[in-house]
């Protein structure tokens, strides 16, 4: 019998420079002096692994709320980094 309840799936349309090893800074954690890289991307559970590095310390949070972080681009609260030189 087939579950009609089932988990609705959720589709995140994830921006291209959004990938693996994109280096962002959050104006929300420590004051925005902190740099993060971006691990991975699972779009079917909605989820990305982000390394989070402040001055003295890094941390790896593996729970972070896919489409939170692509909205957090739109609204400013995260800024890429550009590369050296531009």
């Amino acid at each position: 019998m087939e579950n009609k309840y089932e988990k609705a799936k959720v589709l995140v349309n994830v921006p291209s420079f959004l990938k693996a090893g994109a280096k962002f800074k959050g104006v929300h954690i420590n004051g925005g002096n902190n740099t993060c890289t971006l691990l991975s991307i699972d779009k079917d559970k909605n989820k990305a692994v982000v390394d989070i590095e402040v001055p003295n310390t890094s941390w790896v949070e593996d729970d972070w709320n896919l489409q939170h972080l692509i909205w957090g681009f739109e609204n400013k609260n995260y800024i890429l980094n550009q590369p050296e030189g531009r």
